[in-house]
């Protein structure tokens, strides 16, 4: 697993050399003179200025014993180790990796590369980490499957290089901190413009360098980013495309105290496109019918927001214009309220957004304006949710309507729970959505039973039950099936839908593990086949390979929001038709102790926070068994220490302090469409020597 911004602590690992990719980072860390008074090795960076020293205050040591603990017997278990806990918190990972994959007709992709990770905490230099993919490709397309003018092979080969250098917390003394990133970034907005609203919007990647200058006790925060556009393939983060063109970006934000437990916020953000091609996703930001080969875009950003209590309150406008629209300008603005009152929370607010409205070429939603109310009542066995939007469209025809929902949920004990959802919409077209749902828990695992009846905007009517249940296995080992049946009805014509899935993961030895899943699926007589495997097997303390396949035919299915301002979908589904195989070594080790851990003080002790990112397709909250992980995306704690998924979409925070945190998916490194609910905030009880163990599904609008 990547760790952006923490380090194993207090675990079994055995002394072992820094490595080349470390000494980089650590290098480039003591290059400049500490700031301020020194503090010892294990500080953590943004408290390095002001929190006592280490050596003063000693580190937590937990003192349970636990008596019931052997050593492992088995013939093949690798023998027991200590942790080296000397020097600041370090690690690097290093993976060779070779690929062949036979993706579509006639089309074949190699590549061969080294993919880099290095992390390490300064006390007085903040925490620096390299992310760096290097590959040799080569790529084979059959024209002659496209086109009827005549046979060829197109054949291309080169070298791609990706990677990102991230410092975080870097101390300038007086409170001031700086953050730096250099190569794959995310144009993210300042904190206002991503607090949960009822209208959203897009994130840029792009290629470039990007720095942010904070201060917390004088309460600002000023960033800026330049790089080219990326466009991301699919849901793996290592495969980008560079789109042609240029973004810059600047933005600043405000915050200062408002009586005695209260904050007001003010935010600004500037973007500009240049040169921008149209292809991918730029291109559908254009108005319909323009199709310039590149375009410039300019958008500005303006917020205010305050927080008294229980009640929240916030306002943003943004202006943008597009070269390739003859109407000029575009305008938005929306406001939102929230309060709470015991177990009772309300929502509302007002919004109005013109026709062909975009952030610097990613569309928005437009066309449209109106006003929303939600209502919310808690408790430890309800939860009872609705909302009601009145909307009025701005096209020729400023047709007017509403867009309704409503969720029922009751806990009955710690073994059933059931839900009744619903989703009715009135607004330039018709459609309706509602579910069902019971969970049970019973000796044989989890089980969750749901009916879903879908009329969708196009008239096209579906209704389906689905059963999916996780088993009661051997430690360590998980096994989850799923199976669906519905049918799907378009004008005169009805097909069947159906899915039977598996998914597992064993520990074969101490040393050898397979994980598997495998999908069989059939949708308005599109069917798809997909097979994913992998074993991996740990050749030493800290060297590992892995030998993996996959084999996916068929067209996957795009979801379809009924809200009518979820985003747009920017990447449709696309038949697949591909066949890969991969082998990977791994290098991997942690070393090094902070003095406390992440988002704790001096003698505190704490948990652990690990957690899987999936790809929630039916939006049922859970993770079925044909539904992957999401790799390489960014995961905040308590929006300060960052980590990044792995292969399967898996995170791990190892030393957290115990009490209240948040944790956060950003969106901006989730693959378009996708995105998390709720701003992606999730909020976690640590306990001491407890790990707390999230799923976080994200979803396409």
């Amino acid at each position: 697993m990547t760790m952006h911004a923490t380090a194993r602590a207090v675990a079994h690992r055995s002394a072992k050399p820094i490595g080349c990719v470390a000494a980089v980072l650590a290098a480039c860390a003591v290059v400049a003179q500490p700031v301020g008074a020194p503090a010892s090795a294990g500080a953590a960076p943004a408290s390095a200025a002001s929190a006592p020293s280490p050596a003063a205050l000693a580190p937590y040591v937990d003192r349970v014993i636990d008596a019931s603990s052997a050593s492992n017997d088995e013939p093949d278990a690798l023998p027991e180790r200590t942790f080296d806990a000397t020097g600041w918190p370090r690690h690097v990972r290093i993976d060779l990796r070779s690929l062949r994959e036979r993706a579509n007709v006639g089309s074949a992709y190699a590549s061969q590369g080294v993919a880099m990770f290095g992390a390490i905490e300064t006390p007085n230099h903040g925490l620096w980490s390299l992310d760096l993919n290097l590959r040799r490709e080569n790529r084979t397309v059959d024209v002659s499957a496209f086109s009827t003018s005549g046979g060829s092979t197109d054949a291309s080969a080169g070298q791609a290089v990706l990677g990102t250098l991230r410092q975080r917390a870097f101390p300038w003394g007086g409170g001031l901190l700086m953050n730096n990133d250099l190569g794959v970034i995310g144009f993210a907005s300042p904190g206002l413009g991503r607090m949960t609203s009822r209208v959203s919007m897009p994130s840029h990647r792009a290629l470039g360098v990007g720095t942010q200058l904070l201060h917390d006790e004088q309460g600002w925060s000023w960033g800026g980013s330049v790089g080219q556009p990326l466009q991301f393939d699919g849901v793996y983060a290592s495969r980008v495309q560079r789109v042609p063109g240029t973004l810059v970006q600047t933005g600043a934000q405000l915050n200062q105290k408002w009586g005695a437990d209260g904050m007001w916020h003010l935010g600004t953000q500037w973007l500009q496109a240049r040169d921008v091609s149209t292809q991918g996703i730029y291109g559908t930001g254009l108005p319909q019918g323009a199709t310039p080969s590149t375009f410039d875009a300019q958008s500005i950003w303006l917020g205010a927001g305050a927080v008294q209590g229980g009640l929240q309150m916030q306002a943003h406008a943004v202006g943008s214009r597009l070269d390739a629209s003859a109407k000029g300008a575009s305008r938005g603005a929306w406001a939102d309220l929230a309060w709470q009152d015991g177990a009772l929370r309300h929502g509302g607010g007002v919004y109005a957004l013109e026709q062909g409205l975009s952030w610097g070429g990613l569309p928005m939603s437009n066309g449209l304006s109106g006003a929303y109310l939600r209502s919310a009542w808690y408790s430890r066995t309800w939860l009872l949710d609705g909302s009601v939007d009145v909307l009025r469209s701005h096209s020729a025809s400023a047709s007017q309507g509403y867009f309704v929902t409503a969720t029922m949920r009751r806990r009955e004990d710690s073994t059933l729970s059931w839900g009744l959802s619903t989703a009715l919409r009135d607004f330039n077209g018709r459609g309706t959505t509602a579910a069902a749902d019971a969970s049970l828990r019973s000796d044989f695992g989890n089980s969750n039973l749901r009916g879903d009846l879908t009329h969708e905007l196009d008239g096209q009517r579906t209704w389906r039950v689905t059963l999916h249940h996780d088993w009661d296995a051997a430690s360590g080992w998980t096994l989850a099936n799923s199976a669906a049946y519905g049918r799907t009805r378009s004008g005169l014509a009805t097909s069947p839908l159906w899915l039977l899935a598996a998914s597992a993961y064993a520990p074969l030895t101490a040393r050898l593990s397979f994980r598997g899943t495998a999908a069989l699926e059939e949708v308005s007589n599109n069917p798809r086949r997909a097979v994913n495997l992998a074993f991996n097997y740990q050749l030493l303390q800290d060297w590992m390979f892995e030998l993996g396949a996959s084999v996916e035919r068929g067209r996957g299915q795009t979801a379809r929001s009924l809200d009518p301002l979820a985003p747009p979908n920017l990447v449709a589904a696309q038949a697949v038709n591909s066949q890969s195989l991969y082998v990977l070594l791994r290098y991997e080790f942690h070393a090094g102790t902070r003095a406390w851990p992440l988002g704790g003080r001096a003698r505190d002790g704490g948990g652990a926070v690990e957690g899987v990112v999936f790809l929630d397709t039916n939006k049922n909250g859970l993770q079925d068994a044909g539904e992957r992980g999401a790799a390489g995306v960014t995961v905040a704690l308590d929006g300060k220490y960052l980590t990044q998924t792995n292969g399967d979409g898996r995170f791990e925070f190892p030393w957290v302090g115990s009490g209240a945190r948040q944790v956060t998916i950003l969106n901006e490194t989730l693959p378009l469409p996708w995105s998390a609910p709720e701003g992606g905030r999730t909020d976690v009880q640590v306990f001491l020597r407890d790990t707390v163990r999230l799923t976080l599904g994200v979803t396409q609008p």
